[in-house]
């Protein structure tokens, strides 16, 4: 399409709208085609459609000779649709709900932040991932129930002013050294208590006291 046909409407008088058909442009400025001619139109800010080639419009002009998309009125190459704003922008419903719905996917994408206030958040999904380099999380209680847990980290630290676990079985594999340093430590079995070692050292700065009906040694 040649440039020196691309023409602006003088101003004079609105015309009212008129229909006709994207040939290309962008944000700038699109190149519509109609009865009345070829020209370059801006995008109302009423229309939030993105439009793009091929795109039936509807359009009017003004006084000072500005043309104006109103709205798309079909899209014959597909029916995706992008909603562009100039500026920032907010959904607000006064009295009731506000409902985002996609068949096949809701995608969220932000340069820098996004942000969630809430009196109470709610996610249900059959699986999920999530993906940080830092988190941090703060709560005055926490309740979880799992059916498994596999966690795979180098270094876990916990600092707390009491621990409660109650278990059916523990099992625990230390490859190098445990070490434990505690004020009083106690133990108490049912049935068997067991120690095997190749080497096992007691000390105690006062009494080591060993009870039992029988004890045998060696």
């Amino acid at each position: 399409m040649n440039a020196e046909k691309i023409v602006n409407w003088p101003g004079r008088t609105s015309q009212g709208v008129e229909y006709g058909t994207v040939k290309g442009g962008s944000e700038e400025g699109y190149v519509v085609s109609s009865p009345s001619g070829i020209f370059v139109s801006m995008v109302a800010f009423s229309c939030l459609v993105k439009p793009k080639a091929g795109d039936k419009v509807m359009y009017t002009r003004d006084h000072e000779g500005g043309c104006y998309i109103l709205a798309i009125l079909a899209r014959p190459t597909g029916s995706d649709a992008v909603m562009s704003f100039p500026g920032d922008v907010m959904v607000e419903s006064a009295k009731g709900r506000v409902t985002i719905s996609g068949a096949t996917g809701i995608d969220m994408t932000s340069g820098s932040a996004v942000g969630m206030r809430a009196s109470e958040v709610n996610v249900t999904a059959v699986k999920g991932r999530l993906n940080v380099l830092d988190m941090q999380a703060t709560a005055d209680s926490f309740t979880g129930a799992l059916k498994r847990v596999h966690l795979i980290t180098d270094a876990i630290d916990v600092v707390a002013q009491q621990v409660t676990q109650r278990l059916k079985s523990c099992y625990r594999w230390v490859e190098q050294i445990e070490h434990t340093t505690a004020g009083q430590m106690i133990h108490k079995v049912q049935n068997l208590f067991s120690v095997r070692a190749r080497q096992s050292v007691i000390t105690a700065k006062d009494d080591v006291k060993i009870d039992g009906e029988r004890v045998h040694l060696g």
